[in-house]
C-alpha cells in the first residue's frame, strides 16, 4: 500500500502530512481513514532524540555545595 511506502521513506511525517501527500498523488482519502490505517499498521512518527546540555546554573550549584 502506498501509505506504508510513504511512511517508510519519510519517517518524520505523521498521518496528517501523509494524507496531504496522498491527495496530491490523486488518491481520494480522508484523515480519519488514514489515521485508522496508520494506527492499525503500528506506524508512529519517529522523533529526534535530543541531547541534554548542562547549563551554567546547574554547574554552579553543584560547585557551591551548600
Amino acid at each position: 500500500m502506498r501509505l506504508r511506502e510513504l511512511a517508510a521513506n519519510r519517517v518524520r511525517l505523521g498521518y496528517r502530512r501523509l494524507t496531504v501527500m496522498l491527495r496530491r498523488e490523486g488518491w481520494r482519502v480522508n484523515p480519519k481513514r488514514i489515521y485508522r490505517l496508520y494506527s492499525e499498521d503500528g506506524l508512529t512518527v519517529r522523533t529526534k532524540v535530543r541531547k541534554k546540555l548542562a547549563n551554567s546554573a546547574s554547574r554552579n550549584a553543584a560547585a557551591k555545595r551548600f
